[in-house]
């Protein structure tokens, strides 16, 4: 079953407009064209792995959480450091899956570092977790 037909079952099933996708590598991501609609990141390195994102129709909020299999991440230039992230209110989180929750309570308890990169419609912060090797990525909308 596709990763898409999978996200309108969900929407169908859910009765609300959060979305969520689960795809094994980028590659699989391109050919869901989940890049190119947006949900995610252009910036995406080419090896990452265990990608979940989820978004929000009406407010163009999303969070992804992924991978890389070398565990760099290599960021664009115009990205920036930051010390003080935007994160949604916990509450604000209940229409979202698991993991997003769980990534939104590991960057409102980290000291960082986050980056804040620029994108189409809004900044997109990042926070890598170098322990673990999973990086959490939001979307305000």
């Amino acid at each position: 079953m596709g990763s898409s037909l999978l996200a309108l079952m969900v929407l169908a099933l859910s009765g609300c407009d959060v979305l969520s996708a689960r795809y094994a590598t980028l590659q699989e991501a391109a050919a869901d064209e989940a890049i190119e609609r947006g949900w995610l990141p252009e910036w995406l390195p080419i090896d990452a792995i265990d990608i979940q994102e989820t978004h929000d129709l009406d407010s163009n909020e999303s969070w992804l959480v992924f991978r890389t299999t070398s565990g760099r991440l290599n960021l664009p230039a115009d990205c920036v450091e930051t010390t003080t992230p935007v994160i949604p209110e916990r509450a604000a989180m209940r229409k979202y899956p698991g993991f997003a929750r769980k990534a939104r309570d590991l960057a409102a308890s980290s000291t960082g570092p986050f980056k804040k990169c620029p994108g189409r419609l809004n900044d997109r912060w990042i926070l890598q977790d170098r322990e673990t090797g999973w990086n959490y990525s939001w979307l305000n909308g």
